[in-house]
């Protein structure tokens, strides 16, 4: 009922996604911005020359050894869960290199590639 009222409050232009807090774009505004190529831009291209996708044992393993070498602190995010298994693990450590370790891909790169070695790790802050 309570939503039923907001929505009879609202003016024409307005839509139930503008009250969750996403508001309407015009077809003008469409347009321009589906002229703007957001990838060639330097700092995108900044970053995405710093994520490298991990999918084999060999590569993780480099890269683990690495970051526990340099013992300092990492960032980590962990993406979706399918079949008991987190499908992506993200790492970013001081030097701002990003690495995606994609763990619902290849399964062996917890153990085998060491992953699951710089995540327990008590001298790497997390």
């Amino acid at each position: 009922m309570l939503i039923l009222r907001l929505l009879s409050m609202t003016r024409p232009s307005t839509t139930i996604r503008h009250l969750r807090g996403v508001k309407s774009i015009s077809r003008q505004d469409k347009a321009q911005y589906k002229k703007i190529d957001i990838a060639s831009s330097p700092v995108c291209q900044e970053v995405l020359n710093r994520v490298q996708v991990v999918t084999e044992v060999s590569e993780s393993k480099d890269i683990v050894e690495n970051i526990l070498a340099m013992g300092q602190p990492i960032a980590v995010d962990m993406e979706g869960l399918e079949g008991g298994v987190t499908s992506m693990v993200q790492v970013c450590d001081v030097e701002r290199n990003i690495s995606l370790f994609r763990t619902g891909t290849n399964s062996n790169l917890y153990w085998e590639g060491g992953l699951a070695r710089l995540l327990q790790s008590p001298e790497v802050m997390k």
